[in-house]
């Protein structure tokens, strides 16, 4: 696999941007949990954009990755099609 350039890096980083909000709340459809976005990254193997989160309650504040394609995708809950994760608008 070719390896991407910087400027093709910064550009999957300035469109994953417009996807999602760096330092947004977020809630898991499954857990109905509330999560911080980090950041940004890629994920080394592949160069895939990833999102940077942290959960908000309970006592551990672990660091987790996802890929945004992932984070992005839709889920089915009780027949309903909905986000994994959706900003939480204040």
């Amino acid at each position: 696999m070719r390896r991407k350039t910087e400027k093709d890096l910064k550009n999957m980083l300035d469109e994953a941007a417009k996807l999602v909000t760096v330092g947004g709340r977020y809630r898991h459809a499954k857990s109905g949990g509330e999560y911080a976005l980090v950041d940004l990254a890629f994920l080394e193997a592949s160069e895939e954009v990833a999102v940077i989160y942290r959960r908000e309650y309970g006592a551990d504040k672990f660091l987790w990755a996802r890929s945004l394609a992932v984070f992005l995708e839709e889920v089915e809950i009780d027949g309903v099609r909905r986000p994994r994760f959706e900003e939480i608008k204040s």
